[in-house]
């Protein structure tokens, strides 16, 4: 598949909308923009369930165990900076995130923070500060969901669509019932929560996430090998009013919650609509930008809470809402990103590419 940067753009865009959301929310300010940037994590889901997909369902072999360790040794350098880089910061800004216990360093080492069998204290510093159950779940669910799907496209093709579209209904509404029930005011953000005594929603969020990219993925292959042409000027509205709809239901700080629940599912039309590569967003996001973007989205991602933290300490703005303040946030988080993606992050997979060939 021809990398597609457009998907890179708005991972970035949504990487990014986690950063200044998690801004204000976590310095208790509510009011200046919607909690919808919490949605942005079903994008990443979803995105990585069909860009998975389409990575592993070609392989003419495939083993579970190097599955595994790849997807580990590509998350692992950056998380660890992050976590040390936490700690560091925390010191020298006279932070007490409290003390790890063994269920805590347990988390740190597995990027376990949504693994239901780890007890662990309140200590922060494993998450790192509270963004990491999106990386733990996307992690954990994948080792387990791509191996079942690899082996029923080889064995049992026509079970694909009866357990993908089972899995979707029963994810969704399993979400659906429970927030409105026992959790009412909690909508799609049910990270934490938990279904049962040994699965928490993270999980079932990540789930859902990688079973519709995986369904978008046999949609879009079902389509090309076919022969279906997919006008362009179709494509193209259909991509302009999925942004309208984005934009008209979240984005605004008035929002209904309760839209929260199709954010999913607009995602996955947007998906479906980019990965054609054509349609007039294709073409504004397909390029160095989206290329940039998505190349510092996962250490944008996981350096912001931080950065949070150093202009929460900082003595220079008296205001840290003040406009300078936050653009201050937003270029030194965007440089550190891309140095610790370029001193890092493309060093080790440089390497475990080298390593592994």
């Amino acid at each position: 598949m021809t990398r597609n940067y457009s998907f890179d753009f708005f991972r970035g865009v949504m990487a990014l909308c986690v950063a200044i959301g998690h801004y204000f929310y976590w310095n208790d300010k509510f009011d200046v923009i919607p909690l919808s940037f919490i949605l942005s994590f079903d994008y990443f889901f979803i995105l990585s369930g069909f860009v998975l997909s389409w990575s592993v369902l070609k392989k003419n072999e495939f083993d579970s165990f190097d599955f595994a360790k790849s997807r580990l040794l590509r998350l692992y350098p950056v998380y660890i900076f992050a976590v040390l880089l936490t700690y560091v910061m925390s010191i020298l800004l006279h932070v007490d995130l409290g003390e790890p216990d063994l269920g805590d360093i347990v988390k740190i080492l597995s990027i376990g923070e949504i693994l239901p069998f780890v007890k662990s204290s309140n200590f922060v510093l494993f998450e790192p500060l509270g963004v990491a159950w999106g990386i733990s779940s996307g992690l954990w669910i994948g080792i387990i969901f791509f191996p079942i799907l690899y082996v029923l496209n080889k064995k049992l093709m026509q079970l694909i669509f009866p357990f993908l579209i089972l899995t979707i209904l029963i994810c969704f509404f399993t979400i659906n019932n429970y927030s409105t029930s026992d959790y009412p005011t909690e909508y799609m953000n049910l990270h934490y929560h938990k279904f049962s005594q040994l699965i928490p929603f993270g999980l079932i969020r990540g789930l859902l996430g990688y079973a519709l990219g995986a369904f978008i993925y046999y949609i879009v292959q079902y389509l090309q090998k076919n022969s279906r042409i997919i006008n362009e000027n179709v494509l193209s509205v259909v991509q302009i009013i999925t942004i309208f709809l984005i934009i008209y239901l979240y984005a605004h700080n008035g929002y209904k919650r309760s839209n929260e629940y199709y954010s999913v599912f607009i995602f996955s039309i947007l998906i479906t609509s980019l990965s054609f590569n054509k349609g007039v967003v294709f073409k504004w996001t397909n390029n160095i930008v989206g290329d940039w973007f998505g190349r510092i989205s996962y250490p944008l991602f996981l350096l912001h809470p931080v950065f949070i933290l150093i202009n929460k300490k900082n003595v220079i703005f008296l205001d840290m809402f003040s406009v300078i303040a936050i653009l201050f946030y937003i270029v030194y988080l965007l440089i550190a990103s891309i140095l610790v993606h370029k001193y890092i992050e493309e060093k080790f997979i440089l390497y475990f590419n080298k390593k592994s060939t």
